[in-house]
């Protein structure tokens, strides 16, 4: 096995697990946007002790959900599995010459519906494949460098890694006083928003490492109504969390 097909594995397993943890990740903020929604009927049917445990869910979601994000898909460090590091090795230009290759290979099999090829015939379908599959392989390729410039000069990109930097993972301590994170007006918001930045280069990546479309939609969708399931449960029962006793 060659030095660039390891790398090669390495990015694919890379990739493979930040879709996964993306998926995950989803699951939470859902979760998250979800109890806001129901933030209201919470409020009114429930005592001020199951009113304090929910805002203690939230914030466990939030906080939870901005170290994964950072922790996948921001984090420099060579070392870790962030998909930071895949973006780098896509800026070499031998490792982008290898990964073109393996995307504009031609498939092993001929559909039926090509008929009996001769040798000649069957070589020029072989370049014309390969012609269009490196013209496709170069349009996304320039959209994922796009998109991940875009997403790095995000403002929501900028206020999500200094609230993991200065509150979540560490604590900043200036002037006598902790971070304020008023002061940089981060939202519940930020997580969704950067996760909707992140999905579209996961899954343009998922075309030029895997040749296959990941279908988010489905998973989210089911996220969604499995939260919404939740909140909904919790709600039904303010007489049972109400007998709970101080």
């Amino acid at each position: 096995m060659s030095c660039f097909e390891e790398e090669f594995q390495k990015a694919q397993g890379i990739l493979q697990e930040s879709t996964n943890s993306y998926n995950h990740i989803f699951h939470k903020v859902s979760l998250l946007e979800e109890s806001i929604n129901y933030a209201k009927d919470i409020k009114k049917n429930n005592r001020n002790i199951v009113i304090f445990s929910v805002k203690l869910i939230q914030e466990t979601l939030y906080f939870s959900a901005i170290i994964d994000i950072h922790a996948y898909f921001i984090d420099t460090h060579k070392s870790t599995i962030s998909l930071h590091n895949v973006m780098e090795k896509l800026q070499r230009s031998d490792f982008k010459k290898f990964l073109c290759e393996q995307y504009s290979k031609h498939p092993k099999t001929i559909s039926p519906e090509t008929g009996e090829l001769t040798q000649k015939s069957l070589t020029n379908w072989e370049d014309s494949y390969h012609k269009e599959a490196t013209i496709r392989f170069e349009t996304i390729f320039e959209n994922i460098n796009k998109n991940n410039d875009n997403m790095k000069k995000s403002e929501v990109y900028g206020r999500i890694k200094i609230l993991r930097d200065k509150f979540i993972a560490h604590k900043e301590f200036k002037d006598r006083e902790l971070y304020d994170i008023a002061s940089d007006k981060h939202q519940l918001g930020d997580a969704k928003n950067l996760l909707i930045l992140i999905k579209d280069i996961l899954f343009d990546l998922n075309k030029i490492f895997n040749r296959s479309e990941i279908e988010f939609e489905k998973g989210e969708n089911q996220f969604i109504e499995q939260s919404r399931e939740f909140w909904r449960a919790l709600n039904s029962n303010t007489m049972d969390l109400n007998s709970v006793k101080i």
